[in-house]
């Protein structure tokens, strides 16, 4: 059985409620508001990894790239050499180009999380 309450404790009851419910809300607000400052901070610092990572790939594909021209100048009887080096810059282009990739996805994914 309902128990009858005058209109002003009615309208008391149901402000406490929506004092309430607003308060949860702003809470949830901040929470995420906090979260996605974090999760900001680690995409940063995960691109600004990567950028390091792909300027230390680029300047040693720079020093073997010196090496395969010097290797070439040499002759042919350094070959071999000349094979294995290109084999490293091949590589070493092939690692610039994933975390470049890696970079992209990461940017993709934080700005679907945002």
């Amino acid at each position: 059985a309902s128990r009858w309450r005058p209109p002003e404790e009615e309208r008391r009851q149901a402000l406490l409620v929506k004092r309430q419910l607003q308060a949860s809300l702003e809470e949830e607000v901040r929470k995420l508001r906090l979260q996605l400052k974090k999760e900001r901070q680690e995409t940063a610092d995960a691109s600004r990894q990567l950028r390091d990572r792909i300027d230390q790939e680029r300047r040693e594909e720079a020093s073997l790239q010196m090496r395969i021209t010097e290797a070439e100048l040499g002759g042919w009887e350094k070959t071999f050499e000349v094979s294995a080096v290109h084999r490293e810059v091949q590589e070493k282009t092939k690692e610039i180009l994933e975390a470049m990739q890696d970079l992209r996805e990461q940017q993709q994914q934080s700005f679907k999380q945002a």
